[in-house]
Order: structure tokens, then C-alpha cells, then sequence
């Protein structure tokens, strides 16, 4: 057993300046950007290796150039394995917001907040937590409660002067939903879909009107069908596309910002 142990050592101390030679070169490569490459020469690292030395900077460093190329769920993958093997508690905090990070982009709202919330119960900093709180729901186009977790942070005061003038421009769903069970088309006026509007108010006067002529005509049969059949299905069509088109406005003015900031801000970004 003894001279296992010592042919296990010899072993290491042979294969070291490799190690260093083969992590310097990797690195090198991340550095330049050339992230394919470096995937590849820092698993080669990861074979040299034998006493695990690098497991966790290599699989961390695996998982940013994945992510650099796109490839999010092989990042999440190499996070994961980063953050089993690490033994130190500030590490692993900071690879479960680098995880959060993938989460936020993947828009998986739910994985993103829970992790987050575990995270506040190992006393990890609020401000940072309600930062990544607040971006998390500015991906999934929920800008009300992106901007109070963006103001709760006390980190990022252009983002939250950029949220309160979208949160003026946005549409409310709401509003144009009920404005077209009053009115149909008028929700579709007021997201500036004219088109939309004045075929759904055309389309509801039409079959409205052969609706209660056929009633008064005591054609009660005709009158039910054109009612039930097709009526009601273009009254009903009319409210949910007013809310959906506020809702798709909200989609765009949201992901405008989300691209200025990608391009523009200088902090820290998902």
C-alpha cells in the first residue's frame, strides 16, 4: 500500500509541469475568445489531472465558454459539477449565481427565484439577490416587479430610471380587455392595431345585427345559431386579441430595453 502511495506521487510530481503547460495553454485560449478550443483543452487538462486539483476552476471554466457559445444547458451541466466539487462556501455561492445567470436566460423564472431564495438562507447579500431578482423578471417581461427588486438592490439606478419610462409606455392588458368587451375593436385601437379593430367592430355590428334581426323575426333557431356559432366566438375572439396584442407591445418594448442594456450597461449582466 506504502509504495502505491508513493508511485501515485511520483506519478504527480512527473505529469506537474504538464498540468501547468496544459492549463496555461487553455487559459489562453478562453483569453482569446477561441472558446471551442478551450472546451476541449481544458477537459484535456481535466484527464492530466489525477488528483483533481483544478476539477472545479475547469469545470467552471468549461461551463462560461459553453455559455459563450450559446449552448446553456451544457453550461448548467458543468455549474453544476463545479459546484459539487467545490469545498469552499464563497465559491459555491458565487457558482449558484453564475447558474442563476443561465436560468435568468433560459427564462426559467421559477429555478432562477428558488435558487435565489436559498441563497438568502445562507445569509448571501440582499442587495445582489433582489439585483438577479430583478432581472430575472425583466427577462419573463414582468417589469412591475423588475423595477421594485431593481430598487430594492440599490445597484443599478440606469436600469430603474430606464424601467419607470418603459413601465409609462406599456400598454395595459387590462384596459384593452375591457375596453373591447364594451366596445369591440377598441382595445385593438388603443395598441394601434387599426386594422384589427375596425374588422373586429365591422364583424361583431354584422353578426350582432343578423343576430337580433333573426330574433325579432321570431327566427329563434336562426337566431341562437348565429348568436352561439358565430357571434359570440367573434365578440370573444375580439377581447382576447386586444389583450394579447397589449400584451405583445409589452414584449417588444421590453426586449428593446433588454437589447440597449445588453449593449449599454456597464454592470453585471445575466
Amino acid at each position: 500500500m506504502k509504495n502505491l502511495f508513493i508511485i501515485i506521487n511520483l506519478v504527480a510530481i512527473s505529469i506537474f509541469p504538464q498540468i501547468a503547460k496544459q492549463k496555461q495553454l487553455a487559459d489562453s485560449l478562453f483569453a482569446s475568445e477561441n472558446f471551442y478550443q478551450a472546451i476541449t483543452e481544458y477537459k484535456r487538462l481535466q484527464f492530466f489531472d489525477i488528483q483533481n486539483l483544478y476539477e472545479t476552476f475547469t469545470n467552471s471554466q468549461i461551463a462560461k465558454a459553453y455559455k459563450k457559445g450559446k449552448f446553456y444547458q451544457k453550461s448548467e451541466e458543468y455549474f453544476r459539477k463545479a459546484i459539487e466539487s467545490s469545498i469552499s462556501t464563497e465559491e459555491i455561492n458565487n457558482l449558484k449565481i453564475e447558474l442563476v445567470k443561465i436560468f435568468i436566460i433560459k427564462k426559467e423564472k421559477q429555478k432562477a427565484l428558488s435558487l435565489l431564495d436559498s441563497l438568502g438562507k445562507s445569509h448571501f447579500e440582499k442587495n445582489q439577490l433582489d439585483y438577479w431578482r430583478g432581472w430575472t423578471f425583466l427577462f419573463n417581461y414582468d417589469t412591475k416587479n423588475s423595477l421594485k427588486y431593481f430598487k430594492q438592490s440599490e445597484i443599478a439606478k440606469s436600469i430603474v430610471d430606464s424601467l419607470e419610462i418603459l413601465r409609462k409606455k406599456e400598454y395595459s392588458p387590462t384596459f384593452a380587455k375591457i375596453s373591447s368587451a364594451i366596445l369591440p375593436g377598441f382595445g385593438q385601437f388603443y395598441t394601434g392595431n387599426i386594422t384589427s379593430g375596425l374588422i373586429s367592430l365591422g364583424w361583431n355590428i354584422l353578426l350582432g345585427g343578423i343576430s337580433v334581426n333573426a330574433f325579432l323575426s321570431d327566427r329563434i333557431i336562426e337566431g341562437i345559431l348565429v348568436t352561439d356559432l358565430l357571434w359570440l366566438r367573434f365578440y370573444r375572439g375580439n377581447i382576447h386579441n386586444a389583450e394579447q396584442f397589449a400584451f405583445e407591445k409589452n414584449v417588444k418594448l421590453a426586449d428593446n430595453l433588454l437589447k440597449n442594456l445588453q449593449n449599454n450597461y456597464k454592470g453585471a449582466l445575466p
